[in-house]
């Protein structure tokens, strides 16, 4: 299942977000993510971590958090690896490198840059980390540019966003306050 994850680079306290009526968000302090793929860009840097998953997720505190309902899924078939891990074999591929691309729901829009801006303002870095995990993406992290949400959102739109990805969100002119 994928996993969506956002930090507030510098953030000395997690502020609770409940601004979606699409997902649910658990804010924690610390930059832990549930998955070790971006582990070295998160070393070293400090600041909060939003756990993004399906909105019923929150009545269940996010003990497993997916957000596989927020995602557009297209027509890309799966194939699920046959491992036996009793019997010690070598594990090789787990399913990886079957899909690269992902476009999340439209409905979303509003309140995803309601929470970028919620994780900007609290950033003393005026920078948020926007990353994926999931298992069928591409085996290899990439990391993508600064950007203000804008051009993220109109990536999103044209050519749509890659799995396992982390984008560098900046605070720029073009990003609006937080509504009061």
């Amino acid at each position: 299942m994928p996993s969506i994850e956002i930090v507030s680079v510098g953030c000395k306290e997690p502020t609770p977000f409940s601004g979606s009526k699409h997902f649910g968000v658990l804010v924690e302090m610390g930059v832990e993510s549930h998955h070790n793929l971006f582990k070295k860009e998160l070393d070293g840097i400090s600041g909060c971590i939003a756990h993004i998953g399906n909105k019923d997720q929150e009545n269940e505190n996010f003990e497993i958090c997916y957000a596989n309902e927020i995602i557009e899924w297209d027509d890309t078939e799966i194939e699920i690896p046959q491992v036996d891990i009793e019997n010690n074999e070598e594990i090789g591929n787990w399913g990886q490198n079957q899909d690269f691309y992902y476009e999340l729901k439209n409905n979303l829009k509003d309140d995803l840059k309601s929470l970028f801006e919620h994780m900007l303002a609290r950033s003393p870095e005026n920078e948020i980390l926007f990353f994926t995990r999931w298992q069928f993406g591409p085996e290899v992290g990439e990391e993508f540019q600064e950007m203000d949400f804008e051009t993220f959102w109109s990536q999103h739109a044209c050519q749509h966003l890659r799995w396992n990805t982390l984008y560098r969100i900046k605070k720029t002119e073009r990003t609006s306050p937080m509504r009061q």
